[in-house]
């Protein structure tokens, strides 16, 4: 398989920088441009043609929203937004299943990135891709995005059962059975009353197929089934800790506490 490659546009030299170093260290990727203003990347993308797109949110003069506007409708690439957005943008992403890495960004995250980008690149149709990112940036256009706040409901996209596959077997996971997912290295972990799945999978690429009023990512790692939350403990600098029905206990980040009291539907 050919090179995937690669545009990094970030108007932060350190930021831009990262990224292109950790490029250079994982293999299947080439940088076929960098650009640290959105004006400069906009006028560049149509000519390098790139299969996937590191894409800072904010920018002065033409922000990351204003460069996907710009961009041939046939052909999008796969993106992966760079941002220290608030939680309502965030959780814009997420509804509409586009990866992002918050700045900063640790290693595990980045590798996280690639893998889902991976997978959109070999399943998704250009059409497909070009209805979700026009779809968040309407949602970011109108209001600064506070209206994603709010949950959809329940949709026929949201799967009811999981087949979770190994080398040599394959499971079938009622939804409902599970209690909580864990990232693990490059595997998902999946935790059941009954068992726990290990999979080939990435816990953006699980959460895509998962209803948000009930599957919430409470830490950059993990996502729990709130039907399975039995009680929740003040924890250190605005972070909390979920005790599950089974006594699991699970980090809330305070990055993420906006997201979970959304699911939630009230304050902690």
């Amino acid at each position: 398989m050919s090179a995937i490659r690669v545009v990094v546009v970030d108007d932060e030299p350190l930021a831009r920088r990262r990224i292109v170093r950790l490029l250079e260290d994982r293999e299947g990727f080439e940088l076929a441009g960098e650009f640290d203003s959105g004006r400069k990347a906009a006028l560049a993308i149509p000519e390098i043609d790139p299969d996937l797109l590191f894409l800072d949110v904010q920018m002065p003069e033409m922000g990351g929203f204003e460069v996907l506007e710009s961009l041939s409708r046939s052909r999008p690439p796969v993106v992966i937004f760079v941002t220290a957005y608030n939680h309502y943008a965030v959780r814009a992403f997420e509804v509409h299943a586009l990866d992002y890495i918050m700045k900063p960004f640790d290693d595990d995250r980045f590798d996280e990135a690639l893998v889902h980008a991976r997978a959109q690149l070999r399943m998704e149709s250009g059409d497909s891709l070009r209805r979700r990112l026009d779809a968040v940036v309407r949602a970011l256009h109108s209001g600064g995005g506070e209206e994603t706040a709010t949950v959809p409901a329940p949709a026929a996209g949201w799967i009811e059962r999981l087949v979770v596959r190994s080398q040599d077997h394959a499971w079938f996971v009622r939804v409902s059975d599970i209690e909580w997912i864990e990232a693990a290295d490059y595997n998902v972990r999946i935790h059941t009353a009954a068992q726990t799945y290990t999979t080939r999978e990435t816990l953006s690429g699980l959460a895509e197929q998962l209803d948000p009023r009930r599957f919430v990512r409470v830490h950059r790692s993990t996502i729990v089934n709130l039907d399975h939350v039995r009680e929740i403990q003040p924890y250190f600098h605005g972070a909390y800790i979920l005790v599950l029905q089974n006594g699991t206990e699970v980090r809330l980040s305070r990055a993420r506490r906006h997201a979970f009291e959304e699911a939630l539907g009230q304050t902690l």
